[in-house]
């Protein structure tokens, strides 16, 4: 294994290390959760300002197709904040970071932000961030709260123990508190992507319920394996 992805993984295993193993299903170990990340001056900063604008913007302001994925398929609204002004923007190359400091990595892995708006009816399949891109980590952070039977939910399962359950089984079932986190404004959730040796751990599939009669919305940061230097001064 390269020696700087052995340093990074290591990094996030520290960082990880606070959560014990304790169910069947082991994806537990590998989900924490940071409360009062974002404050509500941050949130309404991003959800009110030009940002939220542009995420409707590029869909044509149809919220319903984004990134070529229509509603109707449970897509959501997302805009991944690559631009030059996305790098200047104050609060978002704080929030990176933060969230270098969170995961304790350096902030050359921290990719551009992704702001995300899932209206109601839409969700996020069961995927592996690392699936087609070398990521070893992930930060996602909620902007708004969602009540407690309103969906929205973030799911997580082990595909090694779990390998053919669909996200609405995961959904509509009394799955473990610790692997359904319900979003909560200013609450962050993060874990690894990839295990000690390198390769996808099979404990971080996860998911987006359905929102039910709301709207969600999520900043999330992606830890590269390369250093991408997006927010490099």
């Amino acid at each position: 294994m390269h020696t700087s992805l052995t340093i990074l993984l290591a990094q996030l295993a520290v960082r990880s290390s606070g959560t014990q193993d304790s169910g069947p299903n082991r994806s537990d170990s590998l989900v924490r959760k940071h409360s009062d990340w974002l404050n509500d001056i941050e949130a309404s900063e991003l959800l009110q300002g030009d940002l939220a604008t542009e995420v409707l913007s590029a869909c044509g302001g149809d919220i319903n197709v984004v990134g070529g994925v229509q509603a109707g398929s449970g897509g959501s609204a997302s805009l991944y904040l690559r631009e030059v002004h996305h790098r200047e923007h104050a609060l978002l190359r704080a929030l990176a970071i933060r969230t270098a400091d969170t995961l304790g990595v350096h902030l050359a892995h921290i990719e551009p932000a992704v702001l995300t708006r899932y209206s109601a009816g839409q969700r996020y399949g069961i995927h592996h961030d690392a699936g087609y891109v070398n990521r070893s980590g992930t930060l996602i952070c909620y902007l708004n709260t969602i009540p407690a039977h309103g969906g929205g939910q973030t799911v997580f399962l082990d595909r090694s123990i779990y390998p053919d359950v669909t996200l609405s089984e995961v959904c509509s079932t009394t799955w473990p508190s610790e692997l359904k986190v319900r979003p909560i404004k200013g609450l962050a959730v993060s874990w690894q992507n990839l295990n000690s040796e390198g390769d996808m751990d099979s404990r971080s599939f996860h998911g987006s319920c359905p929102v039910i009669g709301k709207v969600k919305w999520i900043l999330q940061f992606w830890v590269s394996v390369d250093c991408v230097q997006f927010w490099a001064a």
